[in-house]
């Protein structure tokens, strides 16, 4: 994979002036900019992600905890999840629920974390990130999903008009 520095060699500009023209983040003359950018597509380079993040503090990425991977409804979210985040110009990592996830993409720097969990209960709260669970409500985290006990009156009234 190449490196900013063979386009740098590649294109026989400096780092910064390759950096400024990918990420334009700085003027930069057109004949220049065409010199780096052809460097760029010859190279077949692309930035590093994580390097980028570790610079600016964005990452550009979600994190999805998932209590149960086999289930159905996880598969679901985590679809929905992926597209909605891509759109927005963000990559999804994911993770198994519980303690052990959660802390592997506050690790890894999620800038957001999306819950998927059908049994609820726990608590999935991250103190350094927005956290969003998608299922029954969690006590004291931001959540969407059925009004279980709603549903469950409207199931039974059903049920009971049909005798």
């Amino acid at each position: 994979m190449a490196t900013i520095r063979d386009v740098a060699k590649a294109a026989g500009v400096s780092i910064a002036t390759v950096s400024a023209c990918v990420n334009a983040s700085a003027p930069v003359s057109p004949a220049l900019r065409r010199r780096v950018e052809e460097a760029v597509a010859r190279a077949g380079y692309r930035p590093d992600a994580l390097a980028r993040g570790l610079k600016t503090g964005v990452t550009r990425m979600l994190g999805l905890a998932v209590d149960r991977l086999g289930d159905p409804f996880a598969a679901a979210v985590a679809e929905a999840v992926t597209r909605a985040a891509q759109d927005q110009g963000y990559a999804v990592l994911l993770a198994g629920g519980g303690d052990v996830g959660l802390a592997a993409l506050e690790a890894r720097r999620a800038e957001g974390i999306v819950v998927a969990t059908v049994s609820g209960g726990a608590d999935w709260r991250v103190p350094r990130c927005p956290t969003v669970v998608v299922g029954p409500a969690v006590e004291g985290c931001a959540s969407v999903g059925p009004d279980l006990a709603q549903m469950a009156d409207a199931a039974t009234e059903h049920l009971a008009g049909l005798g």
